[in-house]
């Protein structure tokens, strides 16, 4: 245990009571679980989403900015249409991360830097959603990767700024780089870029930085790496920008309180990032008492951050539907200096404890079947990611039976998946919902055509049976876990499709 009358905010002798021995251990536990995700989880929907994107390659796409996209385009074209194709962009953006947490280990812990990194990364991969999504190929991966190097360089230079206002540049305009690839990464990458102007219009140490053309020529090489990004908006009016800061929160405009998805927001957040992790979240926004200008301003980039992102997607929950994993950045900014904050390793082994027994029941739920179903409750939401290598087989024998002249879902969704499992990204989505495929011409069949259409709970069949002139079932086709049903698709044949204009 540490000095009990040493500094809250600034632990800097943890190396004197932490042993390495049980987070080695940790560390092996919660990295095979890793693995295990990224080899054996089946591929979720937004994943195989993202892989027909891939295979269109654009200056940018509807629901997000291309970079992660483009990755998995290379990854794929080196390793095939499997889940070692689809992820392995993933171990790259994780070494990455690793690399970045090494940096800041140096620069926090220089008396024990390795023992620093062990820390961190323990506690990372010991919360479920960190574990998992720098595992799978939802644009988070990257986001992290990019953003914590953005961090790092920015209180880098802020701080050698400090000490001497004619610094060298070099690392502003890393950060600056580093910053625009992870806004062609995510939106959320604006989080980053808020919290770093607010701090150096706000910060007296910063404030003549104003004076400098560096600071306004780093702002210009950031919106250069967005290039693609902004050309696309430009050219389809802007409805990219438009989902996410409007149509995707029009609920944000209603005054009524919604107490069930703000109550779900909260308890995600809690039990996927973990419940302990509120202490040192907590303790971050103590003051620190520290001498080291990197330090400092690397603490205020955290605080900025996490509180520009904890706060505007808690108010959006109270509006609507909001993705505890959207927070992925500001916890990974809060980890880096979780050595300097623990009191009592208790909360360490309490929080990776925790997080391994929900991880593998995540992991359980990904590979056989939502745990839910042992006890003879549903859970669709999950189980929509079980059994597309079954449907696609499946779906190929019926198209040896009736040879349909296309394929479709009543999802974009499930147009993803099947044309994941399927390795063909001819497959339309006739569902209402605007989605990608409305810029790739797979929303509409040509007239007079007919499709093999496939089914599930979260399509609109009625919607569906207006656009053909006829559409018959052809049949229900059962998804069986240790013989219990945990999702049932239905297979249909639309002929006669009919165009938008005469529907």
């Amino acid at each position: 245990m540490p000095n009990q009358n040493s500094d809250f905010a600034v632990n800097t002798s943890f190396h004197t009571w932490v042993s390495p021995k049980p987070l080695i251990a940790m560390l092996a536990i919660l990295f095979t679980l890793k693995l295990a995700f990224a080899f054996f989880a089946e591929v979720a929907a937004d994943e195989a989403y993202y892989w027909t994107w891939s295979q269109m390659l654009a200056l940018s796409y509807y629901d997000h900015p291309p970079l992660n996209v483009w990755l998995i385009g290379i990854t794929d074209a080196v390793f095939g249409t499997n889940v070692v194709g689809l992820r392995a962009g993933t171990f790259i953006s994780f070494a990455g991360t690793l690399w970045f947490f090494w940096l800041f280990a140096k620069r926090l812990s220089p008396q024990a830097p390795g023992l620093h990194l062990l820390l961190t990364v323990v506690v990372f991969l010991g919360a479920p959603t960190l574990l998992v999504w720098s595992t799978i190929v939802y644009n988070d991966h990257l986001l992290i990767f990019l953003s914590l190097g953005a961090a790092y360089y920015f209180a880098d230079y802020f701080a050698a700024f400090a000490r001497d206002k004619n610094a060298r540049v070099r690392s502003l305009y890393v950060a600056a780089i580093l910053l625009g690839l992870a806004g062609l990464t995510k939106y959320n990458a604006a989080f980053m870029g808020v919290a770093v102007a607010g701090l150096v219009v706000l910060h007296p140490k910063l404030r003549l930085m104003l004076l400098k053309k560096h600071i306004y020529a780093a702002g210009i090489v950031t919106v250069l790496c967005l290039t693609p990004l902004l050309l696309w908006n430009i050219g389809n009016d802007f409805l990219s920008f438009k989902l996410h800061v409007s149509t995707r929160f029009e609920d944000g405009r209603d005054v009524q309180f919604h107490a069930a998805t703000f109550l779900r927001y909260i308890y995600s957040t809690l039990l996927y990032f973990g419940p302990l992790m509120v202490i040192p979240m907590i303790a971050l926004f103590m003051p620190f008492k520290n001498d080291d200008a990197f330090v400092e301003f690397g603490v205020w980039i955290a605080r900025a951050v996490i509180l520009t992102s904890l706060v505007t997607f808690t108010y959006l929950s109270t509006r609507g539907s909001v993705h505890w994993y959207w927070n992925c950045v500001a916890y990974t900014l809060m980890l880096v200096y979780l050595p300097l904050l623990i009191r009592h390793m208790w909360v360490v082994w309490g929080h990776v404890i925790f997080g391994i027994l929900v991880t593998l029941v995540g992991l359980f739920t990904v590979t056989v079947m939502p745990v839910a179903y042992l006890t003879g409750a549903t859970e669709p939401e999950s189980a929509r990611m079980i059994g597309w290598p079954e449907l696609a087989r499946r779906t190929e024998h019926h198209v040896q039976n009736i040879a349909p002249e296309y394929l479709a879902t009543t999802t974009y969704q499930g147009t993803g998946n099947l044309g994941f499992a399927m390795d063909n990204v001819d497959i339309y989505d006739l569902s209402d919902k605007v989605s990608h495929y409305n810029f790739v011409d797979r929303k509409n069949l040509p007239a007079g055509a007919n499709a093999l259409i496939l089914h599930d709970r979260f399509g609109e069949l009625e919607d569906i049976t207006d656009k053909f002139r006829s559409v018959r079932k052809i049949e229900d086709y059962q998804i069986v876990r240790m013989d219990r049903v945990v999702s049932t698709y239905e297979f249909y044949l639309g002929e006669g499709f009919i165009p938008p204009q005469d529907q």
